[in-house]
């Protein structure tokens, strides 16, 4: 579909407004209002009148903007193929290799699943209920999306780095396993996007490359984290998992206490690792191996030799505010427990681990959903975490170890809004709604990969906050 083919679709919605800017205005607001609804409860159950209310106007002020549901449809798929091609297009600004152009294209199209997650579920779920004439249409809009794939793979071939194949298919099953991740993310539940987003890429480049390119690849590329030793505490945390999956991609060596229930076995038989790779990776349970104590730290220092890195997740949250008041008790006792295993760490490296002079220690405090199981529990335990890496990075600074802390705001997706109570006034939350935009996990990982790189060996006693500037 051209952009004069797209013109005259919006076009062709009535309108009884002159003004185009009202008119804009007011139908992103229909728009942001049916994303909500259609998600949650369908777009044949969705009146008008719902919408009209969602979008803080009055039933008949709807029919000024559209003339009917299928209007919406159009406006709602128009507004997350403008959103998906722009960031494409962000995404490929001054980059020549096409190798990279994919790389980043492949994670633009998560952000973007991580944004309007709803609006993409209930597109694939509803767009049977179009006329054929329109269905037509903007099946043709969503070719011309992906045929930016396809180009980007066609120059992949041209410059030697994938042999040559079907770009077609190849193109709409990347698209396909992207949107996997909103259509089945009731199978892929815990699986985060950058492990998603790993598989792609692995299954690409090493599944489809050239020998010769991939031999080539191997020579030149060197990870900056290739042989760290790296100790993840709290590894099945949101956090603790999109790091893991982040610093294996990257050639570390990981020791992980308290893995999430799968990871274990995930990453053991993760067809994406080699042996080599699965040989880098430690786990200790809680289940299996207690609380972490001084005395488990030792036998970890002991069985796996010297620790280059320590990342801790101190928090406990979800993004669902409802299980997180259900659960006040437990994860009020998970804060508290995570908190002290943070001190028995610190005490630990404070007598002898310190010797073998680790380079980074990184807190990452509780996270601002974990609020709303308590709020002076959060309060406390945050500020008790800044005060720790503060004080260890003053006891540690002669023996060159680099302590910082990381402080995430609200970070999930659009799914983690859409279970929050109407009724529920909060101005934060409030303000993230307008904004339309919570934090990505890969905000948080892409900090934590800064502060225990090389880079920032002269940054310590930091204490970093990631929350959209609501802070």
């Amino acid at each position: 579909m051209g952009e004069m083919e797209k013109r005259d679709l919006i076009k062709s919605i009535p309108t009884n407004i002159k003004s185009k800017e009202l008119v804009e205005k007011r139908r992103e607001q229909i728009v942001i209002a049916a994303i909500k609804l259609f998600s949650q409860k369908g777009f044949v159950k969705t009146t008008l009148k719902d919408l009209a209310e969602e979008a803080g106007l009055s039933y008949g002020n709807v029919y000024d903007y559209v003339g009917n549901k299928e209007d919406i449809f159009l406006l709602v798929h128009e507004f997350v193929t403008g959103e998906a091609d722009q960031g494409l297009a962000n995404s490929m600004e001054n980059v020549d290799d096409p190798l990279e152009k994919l790389k980043r294209m492949i994670h633009s199209e998560f952000e973007l699943s991580n944004k309007w997650s709803g609006a993409i579920l209930f597109v694939y779920q509803d767009i049977h209920v179009l006329n054929k004439e329109l269905l037509h249409k903007l099946l043709r809009k969503e070719s011309e999306h992906v045929k930016k794939f396809r180009n980007v793979l066609d120059a992949c071939i041209e410059k030697g780095h994938l042999r040559n194949f079907n770009t077609q298919v190849l193109a709409n099953l990347i698209k396909i396993m992207i949107d996997s991740w909103v259509i089945k993310r009731w199978d892929l539940r815990g699986i985060t996007q950058f492990q998603m987003e790993n598989a792609i890429v692995n299954l690409v480049l090493n599944g489809l490359s050239s020998e010769k390119a991939a031999r080539k690849r191997s020579e030149e590329t060197s990870f900056e984290f290739e042989g760290k030793s790296v100790l993840i505490v709290n590894g099945g945390s949101i956090f603790g998992s999109a790091i893991s999956s982040f610093l294996i991609s990257r050639g570390a060596r990981l020791v992980i206490y308290d893995p999430c229930d799968d990871m274990s076995d995930m990453l053991k038989r993760s067809p994406s690792l080699d042996v080599g790779e699965r040989e880098k990776i430690k786990i200790y349970t809680l289940e299996e191996y207690g609380l972490m104590t001084q005395q488990l730290l030792l036998r970890i220092l002991g069985e796996c030799g010297p620790i280059d890195m320590v990342v801790q997740d101190i928090g406990v949250g979800g993004s669902e505010m409802s299980a997180l008041s259900e659960r006040k008790a437990l994860l009020n006792k998970r804060l508290v427990e995570n908190f002290h295993m943070a001190r028995n760490i610190s005490e630990t490296l404070d007598d002898g681990f310190t010797r073998k002079r680790p380079g980074k220690i990184l807190y990452i405090a509780p996270w601002a959903w974990d609020k709303h199981v308590d709020a002076i529990i959060y309060e406390t335990i945050k500020a008790s975490t800044i005060a720790l890496a503060k004080e260890n990075s003053r006891r540690m600074h002669d023996l060159g170890v680099m302590v910082n802390c990381l402080v995430p705001g609200y970070i999930g997706g659009i799914r983690g809004l859409s279970a929050r109570d109407k009724k529920t006034s909060n101005p934060e939350i409030d303000s993230i709604l307008k904004m339309r935009r919570l934090g990505d996990v890969s905000d948080i990982v892409n900090m934590v990969a800064f502060l225990i790189s090389d880079s920032a060996k002269y940054v310590t006693g930091q204490v970093i906050t990631v929350d959209g500037g609501i802070s």
